[in-house]
């Protein structure tokens, strides 16, 4: 089955030597870590999935304090190679300064992967999808100023650079309707708002978080073509016991003008209905929601289930129940950096005819 997680499918490949580090880490890097007032991990990976044939990297996470009135700030970094000759590098990052009344987010990334295409809406259901290769260095940032005991605001500026390669002769891909889908470049900026009442960063327990952007993709900002998106995402969290934890999230997607396939509102993934390649349904608008029960287990260990219901369209007037997807799941969880409650994430994720293993650091929401 082709719906899967993009870099961790097989997990069973992986797992045992990524739980092996965590159970066996010596206590020497952690006081280590400790004196220099950071908490690290390094995960070692191994996979293996059809697209790449065998995969090698690592992965890391590191938490600390920019000031000592800030949150503590995390920073992740991910390399892996396959023997197609197959690259990703990812960096992303959340920093808090000046007793978090300045935030700077995003990622900095550069992959060379191959990816499933499906077609453009609702119409091809049955279709078991098509390989394509891609080549992009990315970048993203946010920087956020608080202006409110919760609030906060800034701008956000996305950018990659799309070569794309091996489509599927004859395949959907090369139709002539579908945009970019030989090269292009999205490069967009536009405001941004927060609302964030949680009252932890990496695993909260209670209150709300709401994002809410506008972004312009202009060809004098160096794009290849002229689009407006616009998200909107709120998640709440409530709890009656510790750790014992109730999440639940509401996002919607727009776009307007001519937006390149890549850069279509993308239904799957790690994050946004589990259980779904991402990008097995896109389309110009996108609407989901999902629910997820968070619990302990015994020591560091927890786990997970969850739900959720989405669609796309291409106009939101064209909306039909037909178009509704649901996925439901479970993970384990295992906290590798306690101080600051950062979690090593296994979920299993199904829908109608798809199902998916994720593998990742972090709540998927």
């Amino acid at each position: 089955m082709k719906t899967v997680c993009i870099v961790f499918r097989y997990f069973h490949f992986a797992l045992p030597l990524l739980l092996s580090v965590v159970m066996f880490l010596p206590s020497s890097v952690k006081a280590q870590a400790e004196r220099a007032k950071a908490e690290r991990f390094v995960l070692p990976l191994v996979y293996y999935t059809p697209e790449t044939t065998w995969s090698f990297g690592a992965a890391g996470v590191m938490t600390f304090q920019l000031d000592s009135l800030s949150p503590r700030s995390q920073v992740q970094l991910g390399v892996a190679y396959t023997l197609n000759n197959q690259l990703l590098f990812y960096l992303p990052f959340q920093l808090y300064t000046k007793a978090d009344h300045l935030r700077f987010t995003g990622e900095l990334g550069y992959y060379r992967y191959n990816y499933f295409f499906y077609g453009i809406g609702n119409t091809f259901e049955d279709y078991e999808g098509e390989t394509y290769g891609v080549n992009y260095p990315r970048i993203r940032l946010n920087i956020l100023q608080r202006i409110g005991e919760h609030q906060l605001a800034g701008i956000r500026y996305a950018w990659d650079q799309w070569e794309v390669y091996d489509q599927k002769e004859g395949g959907l891909l090369l139709q002539e309707n579908v945009i970019g889908n030989e090269a292009s470049t999205y490069s967009a900026i536009g405001p941004i708002w927060q609302w964030d009442s949680r009252d932890h960063l990496f695993f909260p327990t209670k209150g709300w978080w709401a994002e809410a952007t506008l972004l312009t993709n202009n060809e004098f900002l160096g794009a290849t073509q002229n689009f407006l998106k616009w998200t909107v995402d709120a998640r709440k969290y409530w709890s009656r016991k510790e750790n014992r934890v109730w999440a639940g999230q509401l996002y919607l997607e727009g776009n307007s003008g001519q937006p390149s396939f890549n850069q279509l509102a993308l239904l799957g993934g790690t994050r946004l209905l589990r259980g779904y390649y991402e990008g097995r349904y896109r389309d110009r608008q996108l609407a989901a929601a999902q629910l997820e029960y968070r619990f302990p287990i015994k020591g560091r260990f927890g786990a997970v289930a969850f739900g959720g219901l989405g669609s796309v369209v291409d106009e939101w007037q064209n909306w039909e129940a037909d178009y509704l997807r649901y996925a439901l799941g479970a993970g384990i969880r295992f906290t590798l950096l306690p101080k600051d409650k950062i979690r090593l994430r296994l979920d299993y994720g199904i829908g109608p005819n798809t199902s998916a293993f994720y593998l990742t650091v972090g709540e998927a929401f």
